[in-house]
């Protein structure tokens, strides 16, 4: 089974900071949701249109940080890790922080 976008996104982005993806705590958590929210668009700079300029939409954002926040999840209940660094609830992407 293949490893989910965000959670790929996550784990390199922890590999490329030397962050050791066990002990990520908030502030980690919360570089990568500013760095999904801050990529250039895909479609360049000359083209108009009506959202962010982000090259992920909130939904999008939301659904992979879901991926990343499972994931800590699951190591817990596997006793490799003992808080996960995402609260449930609302993430504000914009913010670059949890709520």
């Amino acid at each position: 089974m293949p490893t989910p976008v965000g959670l790929s996104e996550c784990l390199l982005t922890c590999e490329r900071e030397g962050i050791e993806a066990l002990t990520a705590n908030r502030a980690h958590v919360a570089g990568f949701v500013h760095e999904l929210t801050e990529r250039p668009s895909r479609r360049g700079p000359n083209v108009v249109s009506l959202d962010s300029g982000s090259e992920l939409a909130n939904a999008t954002v939301q659904q992979r940080i879901v991926q990343v926040r499972l994931f800590y999840d699951f190591l817990m209940e596997e006793g490799l890790n003992e808080s996960n660094p995402i609260r449930r609830g609302r993430i504000t992407p914009v913010a670059g922080s949890l709520a």
